[in-house]
């Protein structure tokens, strides 16, 4: 099984281990982060977007298996629905904004590049 190992740590430290080893692009992520220094930010910023790749991956894994995930229970949103409404609002209207942003933007991108 594959260990990666901190670059100013020769040997593994005393409490160490995955539940599984680094495999598909977030393993790749993981691999370039422990290039780097713990105090560099190219070692922890990869280091959480191969968390988020992971989960996707575990999502797309799961779809593929025939198990639809239910992303709502999994991710906690029904107890954040009762007890930070609020917060929930804020945060689907920031997602709606954004989406309906960025399809504009590609839609107006898209026209001017079809009138050439």
């Amino acid at each position: 099984m594959e260990i990666l190992r901190s670059v100013e740590h020769p040997n593994v430290t005393s409490v160490f281990g995955t539940s599984t080893p680094p495999a598909g692009l977030s393993g790749k992520i993981r691999r370039f982060a422990f290039k780097y220094s713990e105090l560099s930010y190219r070692r922890w910023l990869p280091l959480v977007l191969a968390d988020r790749v992971g989960m996707l991956e575990g999502i797309i894994d799961d779809v593929k298996r025939g198990i639809i995930p239910n992303i709502y229970k999994e991710r906690g949103w029904s107890a954040e629905w009762k007890y930070n409404r609020t917060n929930v609002i804020r945060n689907v209207a920031s997602g709606v904004f954004l989406a309906e942003a960025t399809f504009t933007i590609l839609t107006a991108l898209n026209h001017k590049s079809s009138k050439r």
